[in-house]
């Protein structure tokens, strides 16, 4: 299995449409945790000069009509908005259920069973039910925007920005799962990955300060190795398992 994760792409158009665009050439599943769209950006601004993140949503929505390869996105704190009137369908990071299509884009809340391993899309900051039912005997990959706290990649300017019960949940899943996170920003010497003891490890990519090209993680369960992708080449690889030794 081929995977690409990525997150934090605060509604850079270019940079979703050559994600889809790159892992459909390359036959690997897509996983996004959070922060798609971006609530400090200027652009679609209203009369009142507050942004119009519904109006970012809904081309976002357009989008993910095109994807031909199995996507997994969850919603971050800046896909969320207060509700504005009855008919808005779309608050709470709720919009993001729309783009799902069955066998091929998948939501928050969802458990789909791919490739040998368990998916789990974690809704927004809402670990209730992490923990459940995952003793099934396959390893799992979940998609969280939140990290575990206390690891390399919940850590930012000197603060831990992970969950602690998300953290407390880690144990109920099988060796050699995956935890796909995002959130945190990085800088210089960003710690993209992290070893969680058990053959699991989590791992986030950050986001690209000065490229239209998204920062992504390539994970490749066959060989056993994740690599850390900058403007579209790896500079950095680590090895998670041995090969051919995770999932089916």
């Amino acid at each position: 299995m081929k995977l690409f994760h990525t997150a934090n792409l605060h509604f850079r158009r270019e940079a979703l449409l050559y994600l889809f665009d790159r892992a459909e050439e390359e036959s690997a599943i897509l996983t996004i945790a959070g922060n798609l769209l971006d609530g400090h950006r200027d652009a679609d601004l209203d009369s009142e000069g507050e942004i119009r993140l519904p109006t970012q949503a809904a081309w976002t929505i357009e989008q993910f009509a095109r994807i031909r390869t199995p996507t997994f996105p969850v919603p971050g704190e800046h896909d969320i908005w207060l509700p504005n009137g009855p008919e808005d369908i779309g608050h709470s990071g709720q919009w993001l259920q729309r783009v799902r299509r069955a066998g091929m884009v998948y939501g928050a809340g969802d458990r789909e069973k791919v490739c040998g391993f368990n998916f789990v899309c974690v809704p927004w900051d809402d670990f209730d039910e992490l923990g459940a039912s995952n003793d099934d005997g396959v390893p799992s990959v979940v998609i969280s925007a939140v990290p575990p706290a206390g690891t390399p990649i919940s850590q930012e300017a000197g603060a831990d920005v992970g969950s602690h019960e998300f953290a407390r949940a880690l144990g109920s899943f099988r060796p050699g799962s995956l935890f796909l996170t995002g959130t945190v920003h990085g800088g210089l010497g960003y710690q993209w990955w992290a070893d969680l003891g058990h053959n699991s490890h989590a791992f986030s990519p950050g986001y690209s300060f000065d490229s239209l090209i998204p920062n992504f993680i390539e994970i490749d369960t066959n060989t056993g190795f994740a690599s850390y992708m900058v403007r579209g080449k790896a500079i950095d690889r680590m090895r998670f398992a041995p090969a051919q030794t995770v999932g089916h």
